[in-house]
């Protein structure tokens, strides 16, 4: 009786512990066992997405801030890029916000800082348009590839004088020189060649590189096509000229590389060259009805 008694005890553990390893042993065990792994992976799947997408929008966020800083330094910084480098005009940094369907752009300067029609607008890699209207906080541009705009220019080695107009639909511009025998090929550059008082147009801005010489041996003037240097489709930060220094500087247009110089005689060569502008314009529309 008494080593009946000592056993009693042993069995009831071992009695208890069969149970506890068929609890854990029974069908429905691999269900929870399973069951656990997917929510459980479910549940750190969706922590990690959460995670991601929070990283990419922070991400996000931070490429527009930088962006916005590094426009900002540049602006405050006065190095905004220009063909002259600006010597000799005053000058106002803007950011084009918008593009019209009219070969126009919104830029976020406008009459509060001086903008006013019919000024220059270029960027760093040469010219992109006139102001066409401005009010308080905005200016509204228009792009030298608009159907609607004809500027002055010259061939920067001879110095032949033409009209620039565009060729929207091709994203092109087309010269007009005067000259209809006048030497020009691929690879010459094209620049602004100025107008009175310095708008719509100051002088020797780069528009762009001839591409292709168009024949036209009845015609009256000397045509082709130039690839402008500034990417339309790709604005960002331009350069309005406001006007000359208060000092009376301004880019001589003889110079040829963004010289400056003083006096009434740039004045005079700014004349001349409107009056050759607009014999080329006149030639150019005699060119299309013949």
């Amino acid at each position: 009786m008494r080593a009946a008694g000592r056993r009693a005890p042993a069995l009831l553990a071992l009695v208890s512990a069969a149970l506890i390893v068929a609890d854990t042993v029974t069908p429905l065990a691999p269900l929870r066992a399973f069951g656990s792994a997917v929510y459980g992976g479910l549940e750190d799947a969706a922590s990690a997405g959460v995670r991601w997408a929070s990283g990419e929008r922070r991400l996000e966020e931070l490429e527009r801030e930088n962006a916005r800083l590094r426009a900002d330094l540049q602006a405050a910084r006065g190095t905004t890029p220009s063909p002259a480098q600006a010597d000799g005009y005053r000058v106002v940094p803007a950011h084009v916000i918008g593009f019209g369907r009219d070969g126009t752009v919104t830029v976020d300067t406008g009459a509060d800082a001086g903008v006013a029609r019919d000024m220059t607008v270029f960027d760093g890699n040469g010219l992109v348009g006139r102001v066409l209207r401005s009010g308080p906080g905005t200016a509204t541009v228009q792009l030298a590839t608009a159907s609607g705009a004809s500027i002055g220019a010259r061939l920067e080695g001879s110095r032949e004088v033409g009209l620039v107009t565009g060729v929207p639909e091709r994203g092109l511009l087309r010269l007009s020189l005067l000259n209809p025998s006048a030497e020009v090929k691929p690879g010459d550059r094209v620049v602004t060649l100025g107008s009175r008082d310095m708008r719509p147009y100051v002088p020797d801005v780069p528009i762009g590189t001839v591409v292709t010489v168009e024949p036209a041996p009845d015609a009256l003037t000397r045509t082709a096509l130039v690839r402008p240097f500034a990417r339309f489709t790709a604005l960002g930060l331009v350069t309005v000229v406001l006007g000359p220094q208060p000092d009376g500087a301004a880019v001589d247009a003889s110079a040829g590389e963004g010289t400056t110089k003083a006096g009434d005689g740039d004045k005079g060569a700014d004349r001349d060259g409107d009056r050759a502008a607009d014999r080329a314009e006149g030639g150019s529309k005699k060119a299309k009805g013949a």
